[in-house]
C-alpha cells in the first residue's frame, strides 16, 4: 500500500487533483463508526439514546462522496458516461454478490420465510421500497439504503457533467437543495420521501468542499484543527441529548461530519499526511466492512443467545468486542479476496492507482 501511495507534490493529470491519505482514514472512522453503531444496537438496544452518534459514520460517508466526486472530475470536461460507468463498476458487483448472500442466509435461516419480489428486485436495482417486515426504505441488505443515496447521487453528478465546468457547482447545488424543497410539498408516502430526505445535503457539503480544495482555497492549521475540534464537539453534543431526527439529522450529524471532513482536509494540506499503514487499509476495505459487518453482528449476536454462559455483563463485553473484530476481519479478507480482484478486473481507478483530491501544501 505505502509503495503506490502518490507524494505531497505528485500532482494528478490537470495540475489541480490528488490523493490524499486523510480521506482514506476517514473512511476507516466512517466505516467503524457505524460498525460498532449496529453492534451496540444488537446487544444494548435500551441505551440507543447514548451511541446513536456512532450513526455518524453514514454522514461522514455523504460528505467523502461529494468532496471525491467533485476531486475527480474537477477541470474535466464531458466523461459522463465514463464517470457514471466507473462508479456502477465500483459499487455494484460487491453489492450485488453480497445481496445474494444475505437472501440464501435467509432462505437457510429461516426456511419460511416469503420474500416480497418487488422488494427483491428494487434491492438489486437500487430503487428505494419499503421494507416488508421494518416498512421503512431498506433493502434486503439493509446497509444499502445508503447506496440507493449514493447512486442518485452519482446519476444528479453525471447529468451535470454534460455542462460546462463552470457552471457544475451551481448546477449540483441547485439540483440538490431543489429535491430537499420538493420534500415540503404535501405528497403520499412514496419513494419522493426517501429522495427528498435532507440528509442529500451532506452530498452538497462535500460538493462545495471539494470545489473549494480544487480552487487551492487553503485554511491556516490552527482554523483546520479547531473545525476537527468543533466537529468531534457537535458528535459529543449529540450524544449527550439525542436529538437525532430523520428531519434534523443533517444539522445533528451532517454538520458535524462536514467539520470533521473539512478540518482533517485542510489541516493535512497544511501538516503533510501521514501514512500509517492500518487505517489506509481499513479505509481500502471500508466498503467491505460497510456491508459485510451486518453478517458478522448477527451472527454473533445469534450465537451468543444460545450460550446462557455468556449472559452476564463480562459474557456480553466479550461477545461484543469479539463481533467488532470479527466483522473488521470479514470485512478486510473479502476487500482482499472479493473486492480488490473485482476492482483489478474493471481496472477501476483507486486510491493507489490514482489520486483523489487537491494539492498540499507545497504543491
Amino acid at each position: 500500500m505505502t509503495t503506490t501511495l502518490r507524494s505531497r507534490n505528485d500532482h494528478a493529470p490537470g495540475g489541480t487533483i490528488k490523493f490524499t491519505p486523510i480521506i482514506q482514514h476517514l473512511r476507516a472512522v466512517a466505516a467503524l463508526s457505524v460498525l460498532l453503531y449496529h453492534v451496540l444496537s444488537y446487544w444494548l438496544p435500551q441505551y440507543h439514546a447514548h451511541y446513536v452518534v456512532l450513526a455518524g459514520g453514514v454522514d461522514i460517508f455523504f460528505v467523502i462522496s461529494g468532496f471525491v466526486m467533485w476531486g475527480v472530475t474537477a477541470g474535466r470536461e464531458g466523461g459522463s458516461w465514463s464517470f457514471f460507468s466507473k462508479r456502477l463498476k465500483r459499487i455494484v458487483p460487491l453489492y450485488w454478490i453480497l445481496t445474494t448472500v444475505m437472501g440464501a442466509a435467509l432462505m437457510l435461516a429461516k426456511p419460511s420465510v416469503r420474500f416480497d419480489v418487488v422488494h427483491v428486485v428494487t434491492s438489486y436495482l437500487f430503487i428505494p421500497w419499503r421494507h416488508p417486515v421494518y416498512g421503512s426504505f431498506e433493502p434486503l441488505l439493509t446497509p444499502g439504503w445508503t447506496l440507493n443515496f449514493e447512486m442518485m447521487f452519482y446519476v444528479i453528478f453525471a447529468l451535470i457533467l454534460f455542462a460546462p465546468m463552470r457552471f457544475r457547482l451551481p448546477a449540483v447545488m441547485g439540483a440538490l437543495v431543489g429535491l430537499v424543497v420538493l420534500g415540503f410539498i404535501p405528497h403520499a408516502g412514496t419513494s419522493l420521501d426517501f429522495y427528498t430526505n435532507p440528509i442529500i445535503l451532506e452530498f452538497a457539503m462535500g460538493v462545495c468542499l471539494g470545489a473549494a480544495v480544487a480552487a487551492q482555497r487553503r485554511a491556516p492549521a490552527p482554523i483546520a484543527a479547531a473545525a476537527v475540534i468543533a466537529g468531534f464537539g457537535l458528535f459529543i453534543a449529540t450524544a449527550l441529548t439525542d436529538p437525532v431526527t430523520i428531519g434534523n439529522r443533517v444539522l445533528t450529524l451532517g454538520i458535524p461530519a462536514a467539520l470533521l471532513v473539512c478540518g482533517c482536509v485542510f489541516l493535512e494540506r497544511e501538516t503533510g499526511p501521514w501514512l500509517a499503514p492500518l487505517p489506509l487499509l481499513l479505509g481500502d476495505a471500508s466498503y467491505s466492512i460497510y456491508l459485510v459487518h451486518i453478517f458478522t453482528a448477527l451472527a454473533a449476536r445469534h450465537a451468543w443467545g444460545k450460550v446462557h454462559a455468556l449472559h452476564n455483563p463480562a459474557g456480553m463485553a466479550a461477545t461484543m468486542i469479539i463481533a467488532a473484530l470479527a466483522s473488521v476481519g470479514a470485512g478486510v479478507l473479502v476487500y482482499w479476496f472479493v473486492e480488490r480482484p473485482i476492482i483489478k478486473h474493471f481496472k477501476v481507478p483507486t486510491p493507489q492507482s490514482r489520486p483523489l483530491v487537491a494539492g498540499s501544501s507545497n504543491s
